[in-house]
């Protein structure tokens, strides 16, 4: 026997990757704010993902 119904966990954890997916957006757009007079993919895909790591935790 279950405490929370199926439809309640779906719930929670769509609201987890909606949380996680819009952090992920706002540590992109931090990072892309810095790099707007240039910079190489490479360096602005590994400034993201340091930042992301460091700031979701699943």
């Amino acid at each position: 026997m279950s405490l929370f119904t199926t439809e309640e966990l779906n719930m929670s954890i769509n609201k987890a990757v909606d949380a996680t997916k819009t952090e992920a957006i706002n540590i992109l757009s931090s990072v892309l704010e810095n790099w707007v007079h240039g910079g190489d993919a490479d360096c602005i895909i590994a400034e993201f993902e340091e930042k992301l790591n460091n700031e979701i935790r699943i």
